[in-house]
């Protein structure tokens, strides 16, 4: 059962996050040999893809995780409310 965290602002969110995410994948990397991952959109993650893409690139070997995008908006990729170019410009095309 995962424990709850209390954090006292966004960025502590965000960094325990971003921690929390690449554990869990290194850990399924590990196991399994390639983990597979689905982005949510959104502000409260947003933080913890921009610290992925500058303080986790070279803590994971990130060719083996898939990424997927979730995005219950049924929008055009190029979009503003598309998750994928907010998703893109913070973490992916780093």
């Amino acid at each position: 059962m995962a424990a709850v965290q209390i954090k006292a602002d966004l960025q502590s969110l965000a960094e325990a996050g971003a921690e929390a995410g690449v554990h869990a994948l290194g850990e399924a990397v590990e196991k399994q040999g390639e983990a597979t991952w689905v982005l949510a959109g959104g502000t409260a993650p947003m933080g913890a893809y921009a610290i992925l893409a500058e303080r986790y690139q070279d803590k994971l070997d990130w060719s083996k995780v898939r990424v997927l995008i979730g995005d219950e908006r049924c929008v055009p990729l190029g979009h503003a409310d598309a998750n994928w170019g907010q998703i893109s410009k913070v973490f992916l095309d780093k």
